[in-house]
């Protein structure tokens, strides 16, 4: 076990492993001219191999992002294990390594844990929930006595094939086809529709290649059928490019709604957008300060809280962080990003750590340095 160890912790490992982390970054850098930032990310950074064709198979050619990092930390703790002894002239060491070991855990953490997603709100508007920048999910949405039941599926189960149902609904949906980028055309006889209900029979599907660009979005659209027990109730194109939902009437003069939208994450309270400021330079268009002043209420405070969000002046509330990220449309339109992320204290413990160990690794060095001049 000592001589797995010594091989883990082994100088020439760590130098080959940042040499390959310079190679990865490289061609991630310059596979963002093709992919876009958000795809380039998913392929070198958020995976374990980067894959290509090869003899007609699919095959791993070089280690991505989580492998790299994977064996960072391994050959970290490694040397922790091996050549460090708990002593004060290696407490320096000590907590340099452990710095950099909780920056790796952190940032694994971080790209795992953290959630982020935008608040769009035009004057005047009240919501509960931010939405997805890239992710969406079909939703399905009964009326109920105090309001409206909802079944969220992620657009991961939206598979050829599938079979959606739940307890609390009493549609069943089969996914027949699905399509993670497109457009809709109005029907022709040269593209006819695949749909015979809803909204969607009037128009037919363009698949389109995925894109990772800023942007540019990747607007879902799925084919599903419809049933309540053994009765058929049509088929349906529902798609992010539709801006109503399809009302589909069931027993009893109820009624269930069917939307493909951006994935919804659901708040405490109720974010009201009370006005919208924007400043630009004289004689310029461009905007020179903007800021929305809010009004939180509902959910667990006592009162309405009123807040503004502006350039570097957060809000944090209710474990997440509104930023001030644009605006749009008449400069009545506020766009704010939302983070949550639970693990951002994790960089700053690790940045303290580096800068103790260091400090105090010089100061014992000196230290050492003068008793031998003396």
């Amino acid at each position: 076990m000592h001589a797995l160890f010594l091989r883990l912790s082994s100088l020439r490992f760590t130098v080959v492993l940042l040499l390959l982390s310079l190679m990865l970054v490289f061609a991630g850098t310059l596979a963002q001219v093709e992919l876009g930032i958000y795809r380039s990310q998913q392929v070198y950074f958020e995976s374990f191999f980067l894959w290509s064709e090869l003899f007609g198979r699919t095959l791993p050619v070089l280690p991505a992002g989580y492998t790299i990092g994977t064996l960072l930390l391994v050959n970290l703790v490694s040397a922790f294990i091996v050549r460090f002894k708990v002593k004060g002239k290696h407490a320096g060491l000590l907590c340099v390594h452990s710095g950099l070991i909780l920056l790796l855990l952190g940032e694994v953490l971080t790209d795992v844990l953290s959630v982020e997603s935008q608040l769009r709100l035009v004057e005047g508007e009240s919501k509960d929930y931010s939405e997805s920048i890239f992710n969406y999910e079909l939703a399905v949405a009964r009326a109920i006595d105090s309001g409206q039941r909802v079944v969220a599926y992620d657009s991961q189960q939206l598979v050829e094939g599938a079979e959606l149902s739940h307890a609390e609904m009493p549609l069943q949906l089969e996914v027949l086809k699905f399509w993670p980028n497109s457009m809709l055309r109005a029907q022709s006889t040269a593209s006819p529709t695949q749909a015979d209900s809803g909204i969607g029979a009037a128009v037919s599907v363009v698949a389109l290649p995925l894109t990772g660009k800023l942007d540019e979005r990747n607007v879902p659209t799925a084919l599903v059928h419809c049933r309540v027990g053994g009765e058929d109730l049509g088929t349906y194109i529902l798609s992010g490019h539709l801006g109503e939902a399809d009302r589909i009437e069931l027993a009893n003069g109820m009624y269930a709604e069917l939307s493909l939208r951006p994935q919804r994450y659901y708040m405490a309270s109720t974010v009201h957008l009370d006005d919208f400021v924007r400043e630009v330079y004289p004689g310029t268009n461009k905007p020179s300060h903007f800021e929305s002043k809010l009004t939180l209420s509902g959910g667990e405070l006592p009162a309405d809280r009123k807040v503004a969000i502006y350039m570097n002046h957060p809000l944090r509330f209710d474990g997440k962080t509104f930023y001030q990220a644009s605006f749009a449309g008449e400069e009545t339109i506020s766009i704010l990003q939302v983070v949550q992320n639970p693990t951002w204290l994790l960089p700053y413990v690790s940045c303290l750590l580096i800068t103790i160990g260091l400090c105090w690794q010089s100061l014992s060095r000196l230290k050492i340095r003068k008793g031998s001049a003396a």
